[in-house]
């Protein structure tokens, strides 16, 4: 009879690094535009850099593919956990957990790009609509509120990634799921740190400002000279 185990978890994680550190935005940007991201823009790899430096229609195709990176191994974790547990094994939602994780981390620190990469929060929402599109849906109501607000499209997604934890334990959701949120919430904020920075400094750039060749090469998200 087949089982799921610790190691098949451990394997589980490992593939879940190893596609969550697929550059998408890097990829779509140089076989479609011939644009490095990295160059242009804030010089985040993610959709938001997408949006602003290749366009709407490849920075929707950007988000959907990071995305994916946290959905489909997630999804996979939690339905062989479920099917497949025994006793001893990790259930489904520690599963979902650590496999999520280990897809944002992936986002986070490309081993493709000498583990340098994005802020991780498309994958972090592939993941969260894996464990619970209504957590997801509260999230991208929070985002997309938080966006139209403020035009800055960090602050949308800091008050996105602060709506997990805080969504599930209202709604008494699995402790692994809220811990969940914790961590990713934490992961969020430590990945924007140099966007708060800018935000204080008055020097964020905003969501659809500037476009392709907008900012020097070199003007990356950790140390960027964007005007207000």
């Amino acid at each position: 009879m087949l089982t799921a185990s610790s190691a098949d978890l451990a394997l589980l994680c490992l593939a879940a690094y190893l596609l969550g550190s697929i550059p998408f935005g890097l990829v779509v940007g140089r076989v479609v535009r011939g644009v490095d991201l990295r160059q242009v823009g804030s010089g985040n790899i993610g959709a938001a850099n997408a949006f602003r430096s290749l366009g709407a229609p490849l920075g929707v195709a950007v988000l959907a593919l990071d995305a994916v990176k946290g959905y489909l191994p997630v999804t996979l974790a939690g339905t062989m956990f479920a099917l497949l547990g025994r006793a001893g094994s990790p259930c489904p939602a520690t599963a979902q957990v650590l496999v999520g994780v280990s897809a944002i981390v992936g986002h986070n620190s490309s081993i493709y790009l000498r583990f340098k990469g994005g802020k991780g929060i498309a994958t972090m929402f592939g993941v969260l609509l894996a464990m619970s599109p209504t957590a997801t849906l509260v999230a991208a109501l929070v985002w997309a509120v938080a966006l139209a607000l403020t035009r800055y499209a960090s602050v949308g997604s800091l008050c996105a990634a602060a709506s997990i934890p805080v969504y599930f334990a209202w709604s008494g959701a699995p402790s692994p799921h809220l811990m969940f949120g914790v961590v990713a919430c934490a992961m969020a904020f430590v990945r924007h740190r140099s966007n708060i920075r800018n935000l204080i400094a008055g020097r964020e750039l905003r969501f659809g400002a500037g476009g392709q060749g907008s900012s020097p090469a070199g003007e990356t998200a950790e140390g960027m000279k964007a005007a207000p």
